[in-house]
């Protein structure tokens, strides 16, 4: 994928970091976790999830970035 076209997902679904966040509140919260810092922990993981991403292995990209970042989190 290109830097380009990266980038422009990036700021597209920006709006999934917070949205993981939220439904980890408890989670963050349990373990004490600085919000920004998680934050930009989960920004550098969807930068390389989007470097990964392949849409013939799973067509909605919203999804497999929701997963990604989950899995990131924990």
């Amino acid at each position: 994928m290109k830097r380009s076209t990266r980038n422009r997902l990036f700021e597209e679904k920006q709006h999934l970091i917070n949205q993981v966040m939220n439904r980890r509140h408890s989670l963050i919260e349990a373990y004490n976790l600085c919000r920004e810092d998680v934050r930009q922990e989960l920004a550098l993981g969807m930068l390389r999830a989007l470097d990964a991403y392949d849409p013939a292995r799973c067509p909605n990209l919203d999804a497999y970035l929701v997963q990604r970042l989950n899995y990131e989190l924990l």
